[in-house]
């Protein structure tokens, strides 16, 4: 299941950009009268909708929250490692559903990211921390 993180991320790489149009919203008028088109929508995955009980920090696997259709995803939650794969299952099916490509997109490596299991709970190790120093080191 850890090569999940190494799939999701040659899914962005090989050209998964952004999200589906809103159906719902109607066009805006430019400056010369034209109408645009919806801007898109971001297709969200929370890893909060996922099992994030742990008892100890193998427990746990960090994934990319957020944004399916990101540019370069990095982990920034965790779940329990029961749970990645349907996490991953979702995100993809997500992305097949409603992202666009994004082509000639390069990014580089993800900060490492380790799971924790804190108070019972998968989440990832110096988030929190950095959260509150407002991400000073």
């Amino acid at each position: 299941m850890r090569w999940a993180l190494l799939g999701w991320s040659l899914l962005f790489l090989a050209g998964g950009g952004c999200a589906p149009l809103d159906p719902e919203a109607p066009p805006e008028p430019t400056d010369a009268g034209i109408a645009e088109p919806a801007r898109p929508q971001p297709v969200l995955i929370n890893a909060e909708d996922y099992d994030q009980s742990c008892a100890v920090d193998d427990d746990c696997e960090v994934v990319p929250d957020g944004n399916v259709c990101g540019v370069c995803p990095c982990p920034s939650a965790a779940v329990h490692i029961d749970a990645a794969e349907d996490f991953y299952e979702d995100a993809r099916r997500l992305f097949d559903a409603g992202c666009l490509p994004h082509i000639g997109v390069s990014c580089g490596d993800c900060e490492r990211r380790l799971p924790e299991c804190v108070d019972g709970v998968c989440r990832v190790a110096g988030l929190a921390d950095e959260a509150a120093d407002g991400g000073q080191e």
